[in-house]
């Protein structure tokens, strides 16, 4: 139930940092096997996808290189977003342990041309196929998929300002069903809330129950949200009643947020009481907690 209009990230939010840290919650025991934390995307990679990220690096690298000269690469351990399926239009992003190779700065435009169409050929030539890109100004990523592996590869098109660069990473197609199953709820929850999730990249969900033993069986729910192709984002804010799906509630780069933004919703007000927030009051920020509805 909403009381009126939910307080929504706002376009200056979207222009800031994605890895921020979550809205402390100040929750009490964590529920039974939680979704996961702001850790769980860093995971070190499972060694199966290694020799074929290696194997996909090698066979890209020398036909490139047939066609462009020398190329130079390194291991890509930075992460990276993946769509989340060719049926979704929102992506996992992974902060690490997906593993990959970029090229090294410095080199011609033919090259990143040539190692990009060569790592495209690749993938579908090992039975990956495209499941969906986007884009941000020169900036590109490309997804492909089957039934082992979900890889994307990222680059830049030529154009005034923009920097040569391509890369790809891959995971485990076993690893990214899993994470897009968790983020899935929050996605949709984001989508009922009357945005869209075009393009955006969903991560780290932590999951608790309320701080308040008279609300234990409603959840809170913290998620990172941003662009695919990293341009800011801010901490999702969600919260759970029983039997209901997650709604989400307002999305923010401050801690503590504003009482009200979190009591716009009876599930909102209820998951989220006791969580230190503050109240406008006379013109100026007073600290507060967040106050769940009396009937």
């Amino acid at each position: 139930m909403r009381r009126s209009l939910v307080f929504l990230a706002s376009s200056a939010l979207a222009a800031s940092m994605l890895a921020l840290a979550p809205v402390t919650a100040q929750a009490t025991a964590p529920v039974s096997q939680p979704v996961g934390d702001a850790a769980a995307l860093s995971l070190a990679a499972p060694k199966p996808v290694l020799p074929f990220v290696k194997r996909i690096q090698s066979s890209a690298k020398k036909s490139a290189e047939a066609r462009a000269g020398t190329i130079r690469t390194r291991a890509w351990k930075g992460g990276g977003a993946i769509k989340a399926s060719s049926a979704k239009n929102w992506w996992v992003q992974y902060s690490s342990g997906a593993p990959g190779y970029e090229m090294k700065d410095g080199q011609k435009w033919a090259k990143v041309t040539a190692y990009r169409k060569a790592l495209i050929s690749k993938l579908q030539r090992s039975g990956l196929k495209y499941t969906g890109s986007t884009r941000a100004a020169h900036q590109y990523i490309k997804s492909f998929a089957n039934s082992r592996y979900a890889c994307s590869v990222f680059f830049t098109a030529k154009g005034s300002g923009a920097t040569p660069s391509a890369r790809f990473v891959c995971v485990t197609k076993m690893r990214h069903n899993s994470w897009a199953q968790k983020l899935a709820p929050f996605a949709y929850a984001y989508h009922f809330g009357g945005l869209s999730t075009h393009g955006l990249a969903f991560s780290s969900p932590s999951i608790k129950r309320s701080a308040d033993p008279a609300f234990s069986a409603y959840l809170t729910g913290v998620v990172n949200v941003g662009t695919a192709i990293p341009a800011g984002g801010f901490a999702g804010i969600f919260a759970k009643a029983p039997t209901e799906p997650w709604t989400y509630l307002f999305g923010t780069q401050e801690d503590p947020s504003p009482c009200d933004a979190y009591e716009e919703t009876m599930e909102g007000a209820a998951a989220w009481a006791g969580t230190p927030c503050y109240r406008i009051v006379g013109g100026n920020p007073v600290d507060s907690t967040v106050r769940p509805w009396v009937a």
